[in-house]
């Protein structure tokens, strides 16, 4: 799961959209993988991990939504 939280920090810690957008397409694609291959991953536990980090804001498996317009 420290793989998982790693890219979850890279997304929320992304300072450009393009590293953002890279950052997110390698998740997607290690969460894609981990499901077809039965690597067990917690989109609850992820959300407790960012959470800890960065307080009760809107996010979904560990990621920060980023507010329209952001």
């Amino acid at each position: 799961m420290a793989t998982y939280f790693a890219m979850v920090d890279a997304v929320n810690e992304a300072t450009t959209d393009d590293e953002r957008q890279y950052a997110e397409a390698r998740l997607s694609g290690w969460i894609e993988c981990a499901n077809e291959h039965g690597v067990a991953w917690s989109g609850t536990d992820a959300d407790r991990y960012t959470m800890h980090k960065h307080g009760d804001k809107p996010m979904c498996c560990g990621v920060l939504l980023r507010e329209l317009g952001a």
